[in-house]
């Protein structure tokens, strides 16, 4: 098995070399640019504020409430056992008595005022509960949240590219026929796949934790994080890329054409943001049927701040992350050693 096993992941590397590197080089380029961007953002009067707060334990995100909640708050309380007061006789009199003297005029913020607030609710909703301002934790918001999403579609990706191309790009272009008459097992094939896709993933997680480090020689920050620290997220992305892997691998055992697992698995990928996004609007209640698609999304195991942070979910997220990935891959071998080859593949 290892003879004809470590020719076919030399042959898959070669051939995703330029997609692969170009990933590499971009996940570098932009965790060097985070830890620019924290630089920048420590210079900055509201951001040591904010972190004297934080450090304080007064930088916290209230959870969303449940609708019966908000309802009972809603309802004005009446004592049961003390009666009504009669209306009063003279009811300006009453009024004027009783009026509580007008507070004082709040002065008006000033910019550096106005600014901090700013920062501080942006802060809150986008690190959430966990964000302690540490210089680790603003560079894992930086890259994660403030690129555009690219550090995070870029895993996502590679395992949908990966996944299509292993069994349905081989039968679309005609070659598997050719592939399986060598002595190679249909096992053995599909595993150099897998291999071939967790050797990328574990080259985007050294070349996060290195934009970073190597980005630190250059831009200074307050608090340099860990490299243990810095793993934590990036496993999380790459954890999320190896269960889409693992789905499109499945599909793809099944199809006769790439394009077909392809194009299902993108826009499954982007459903599951769209029902992730939508699930966490602020305000939203636990038990609104918005959180439904939340739930159900791949995005919903994805803590890069809490993974800095504490690391307590990871572990969790990571398993199941890892089980959606084994059983796709289980799924695509039983699938893929039963089935029937036409015969132009």
């Amino acid at each position: 098995m290892n003879k004809s096993l470590f020719p076919l992941i030399n042959r898959l590397l070669v051939e995703t070399r330029f997609f692969l590197g170009f990933s590499l080089i971009a996940l570098f380029g932009l965790s060097w640019f985070s830890v620019l961007r924290t630089s920048w953002s420590e210079g900055r009067q509201d951001t040591l504020a904010i972190r004297e707060q934080a450090q304080r334990g007064e930088l916290v995100k209230a959870a969303p409430k449940k609708a019966a909640e908000k309802k009972d708050e809603s309802k004005p309380e009446f004592p049961k056992d003390e009666p009504k007061a009669e209306p009063a006789k003279d009811a300006t009199k009453t009024a004027d008595a009783t009026a509580t003297p007008a507070a004082p005029a709040r002065p008006p913020e000033t910019d550096a005022q106005r600014n901090q607030r700013r920062a501080r609710g942006f802060y809150q909703f986008m690190g959430g509960p966990d964000m302690d301002m540490s210089s680790g934790a603003i560079e894992t918001m930086m890259l994660y949240f403030l690129t555009v999403g690219i550090p995070i579609m870029i895993p996502l990706f590679w395992g949908i590219s990966r996944g299509s191309a292993a069994v349905a790009a081989e039968i679309e272009r005609g070659t598997m026929d050719m592939i399986l008459s060598r002595p190679v097992s249909r096992t053995s094939y599909l595993m150099a796949h897998v291999i071939t896709t967790v050797i990328g993933f574990a080259l985007m997680i050294v070349f996060l934790i290195a934009g970073n480090k190597i980005g630190e020689q250059f831009h200074s920050v307050d608090m340099s994080p860990s490299i243990k620290a810095l793993a934590r997220p990036a496993i999380n992305v790459v954890a999320m890329g190896l269960a889409t892997f693992g789905i499109t691998l499945a599909m793809s055992a099944w199809d006769l054409v790439r394009w077909r697992p392809n194009m299902i698995a993108s826009i499954l990928t982007i459903a599951q943001l769209v029902g992730y996004a939508v699930a966490n609007q602020p305000g939203t209640e636990d038990d609104s049927w918005y959180k439904v698609p939340g739930k159900l999304s791949v995005f919903s195991t994805f803590f890069p701040i809490e993974g800095f942070v504490k690391g307590e979910k990871l572990g969790f997220n990571v398993m199941v992350l890892s089980a959606v990935f084994v059983v796709g891959v289980i799924a695509a071998i039983l699938r893929f050693n039963s089935r029937d080859l036409p015969a132009n593949s």
